[in-house]
């Protein structure tokens, strides 16, 4: 992945959910830590620039700590089945084609997402609570 797609995902992650968690945990990818530190891990220039914008702390998981990432690792194979099931016979040529896809997969409109998409309300009306809005943090960005 290079560093524009990752700082990309970030910015449209933010944008979908509507805001920005107070703590960003990645994992030790090249494109967002240069090295990982216990206390003071080193940040890739970019990254430490977008988280702030964003007003949000980078804590990296830590390497050979798999507690830190089961439950991550867990639900990104649970989401990729169902991003992929309806796609698994597709091929793409480009990034912009798998994010259409993807887009298109969670407004609902594959029949396997469809039942998923149903607790988005509930999910979403948790999470507004632990986000900080992304209005709210520009205008506190103006003054």
């Amino acid at each position: 992945m290079k560093s524009r797609n990752w700082l990309g995902s970030h910015r449209r992650m933010f944008h979908f959910y509507g805001g920005v968690p107070h703590v960003t945990v990645p994992d030790c990818l090249k494109q967002g830590v240069l090295k990982c530190h216990l206390y003071d891990p080193d940040l890739n220039p970019g990254y430490a620039q977008l988280a702030g914008e964003f007003s949000t702390a980078v804590v990296p998981a830590r390497p050979g700590h798999p507690k830190d990432k089961a439950i991550v690792e867990g639900l990104v194979k649970i989401l990729m089945r169902y991003a992929r099931f309806p796609y698994r016979r597709t091929r793409f040529t480009s990034l912009a084609q798998i994010n259409e896809a993807l887009g298109a997969a969670s407004n609902g409109s594959t029949c396997v997402v469809t039942r998923a998409s149903a607790s988005r309300a509930a999910s979403a009306e948790m999470l507004k609570g632990a986000l900080m809005g992304i209005q709210e943090l520009r205008q506190a960005l103006i003054r």
